[in-house]
Parts: structure tokens; C-alpha cells; sequence
């Protein structure tokens, strides 16, 4: 009986120490807002394909943005064409701000080749696209897949 008793406490202590592994769910927002400035890069580092940004005046206006693409190479160069047109080619500043959503952030912020300065925080992910939001009230968020 004593064994029996010794047994089962062990078992108990052997499962209760056992990790549970929860798979993440690729549908569920991975917020970016906590992470270093060597962790933003990291992620938004290469070229995208931006998909469709969402957002706008009521906040749910979907514009798909066919050939349009983000790229972001070592020396903090960044290239951005919207639909089939090259928007800006600048020298990106990454910086930590307090948002106008009331958080604090890494932003990317950049001219575009008209001259306008436009800033677009590193929001989060969902599964393997990245969202980039405008830094500004009526903002778009900017829906975008990593591409070789």
C-alpha cells in the first residue's frame, strides 16, 4: 500500500512538471509593439508584397493594392511601390514613439518622393503577413507577405 502511494505521488509530481505545448493559432494577432529595435528590423527586413491595406475614414474600406511592394535592405533603405508606381525611395528612420492610438511603438517613418513624411507603425502579424498602420488619425492599416 505504501508503494502504491509513493507511485502515485510521483506520477503526480512527473505530469505536473510536464510543459504543455499550446500550437499557436495563426489567426491570432502577434503584437510587435513590445519588441527591440533589433527585433522590428529583423522582422521587417526584405522585400513584401503588399496585398490590400483596410482601414480609412470609417475604418472598414478594403483597397486591394495590386504590384504594390515594400522593401527594406540592411542600411535602412526603403523602397515602396503602390500600384505599379514608385512611391518613395528614401532612408527609413526607426524610432520608438507614443502612438496616436495611445501606445508606444516602433515607427518607420520615411518621405515619399512628392515630398509628404508619412510614418507607419509596426503594429503586428497574423500568421505570415505583417500589418503596417499609419501614424495618423483615419489610418489604413498596410496587409503584406514576405516574398524571396
Amino acid at each position: 500500500m505504501k508503494y502504491l502511494v509513493l507511485i502515485l505521488i510521483i506520477q503526480t509530481i512527473f505530469f505536473a512538471s510536464c510543459k504543455k505545448t499550446v500550437p499557436q493559432n495563426s489567426t491570432q494577432p502577434v503584437y510587435l509593439r513590445d519588441k527591440s529595435l533589433l527585433e522590428i528590423k529583423t522582422e521587417v527586413f526584405g522585400n513584401w508584397k503588399i496585398h490590400y491595406r483596410y482601414g480609412g475614414i470609417t475604418g472598414n474600406i478594403k483597397t486591394p493594392m495590386t504590384n504594390s511592394f515594400f522593401r527594406v535592405i540592411q542600411n535602412d533603405s526603403i523602397y515602396l511601390t503602390l500600384n505599379n508606381t514608385l512611391f518613395t525611395s528614401d532612408i527609413a528612420t526607426f524610432q520608438r514613439v507614443n502612438t496616436n492610438f495611445g501606445y508606444s511603438a516602433y515607427t518607420i517613418d520615411f518621405t515619399s518622393i512628392g515630398g509628404t513624411p508619412y510614418s507607419w507603425i509596426v503594429d503586428y502579424k497574423i500568421g505570415d503577413t505583417l500589418i503596417l498602420v499609419d501614424n495618423f488619425p483615419n489610418a489604413e492599416g498596410y496587409y503584406m507577405t514576405k516574398i524571396p
